[in-house]
């Protein structure tokens, strides 16, 4: 089944739509305190990792489990189509949304309110708290402009590229806190491996590159009530999110200075909450 959809293609949310995505973010938060309530018992009972890090752990074996499910669910539903390799059909009236993909922004959508709101309410404060608030309300108004007013095809790439270097993450802490530092470094060095390549490559070549140039040349943006401030707002948001990830892509290098150096990157990650 198809779904009508075109870029620029302004429409308000349906109360269907509505409705499901409020009752995402109630099920997130249900479904995370029962994970990681269970992950915590499990632990208890295990001398797998320390006290005083098992609730760090639950949160990254949660984030893990997610982020995994979704890179996995958009690899077959982003990939499999056309747009993923040709990015100038992220912008064309002919280009077609199955249903499956919109799905998957509903899921996406409400996943993310679901971290803003646990962000700022019970899950535990890192260091990076403001980067992180930053970067959920910026994903959270990026998912749902590009879903609403015609730019998801091109998020549909984002989400390809971006959701394996969260599952890497997520495990490298997980194995962090286990006291697993040989297996933490390796992914550490995975993961720096995978954001070089998909975050600070991939994502400049054919997110940023394709919603910045290729769009411009296909979409009539004038022509839309408010289509010129629309699509600044959004590409600019875009570039905001590439600002956080060379952010990030900094801290992980100083760490890996520290390993080569030889005075160990564990202490140094925890200082920095990851």
């Amino acid at each position: 089944m198809e779904y009508e959809y075109s870029p620029l293609n302004i429409r308000e949310p349906t109360r269907e739509e509505v409705v499901a995505i409020s009752s995402l973010v109630v099920a997130f938060t249900i479904a995370r305190y029962s994970f990681q309530y269970g992950v915590k018992r499990a632990l208890q009972k295990s001398d797998l990792v320390p006290f005083d890090k098992q609730q760090k752990f639950s949160e990254s074996a949660w984030k893990a489990l997610y982020y995994a499910t979704t890179w996995i669910w958009a690899v077959i539903v982003v990939c499999s189509q056309d747009f993923f390799w040709n990015t100038k059909l992220c912008w064309t009236k002919e280009t077609k949304m199955e249903d499956g993909f919109r799905y998957l922004f509903l899921f996406q959508l409400g996943f993310y309110l679901h971290s803003l709101i646990a962000h700022v309410t019970f899950e535990t404060k890192r260091k990076d708290y403001t980067q992180m608030l930053v970067h959920h309300i910026v994903t959270s108004f990026l998912i749902g402009l590009s879903y609403y007013y015609g730019f998801a095809f091109i998020g549909g790439v984002l989400f390809v590229l971006f959701d394996l270097c969260d599952v890497i993450l997520e495990t490298g802490k997980m194995s962090l806190y286990a006291g697993k530092k040989k297996t933490s470094d390796s992914i550490f060095v995975l993961l720096i491996t995978c954001w070089l390549g998909l975050r600070l490559v991939l994502y400049p070549m054919k997110v940023l590159y394709s919603a910045s140039v290729e769009s411009i040349s296909i979409m009539d943006i004038n022509t839309i009530p408010n289509g010129y401030n629309l699509y600044v707002l959004f590409v600019g948001m875009l570039f905001m999110i590439q600002l956080l990830n060379m952010y990030w892509f900094w801290l992980m290098i100083r760490i890996l200075l520290r390993v080569i150096m030889g005075k160990g990157a564990a202490d140094t990650r925890e200082e920095d909450d990851d």
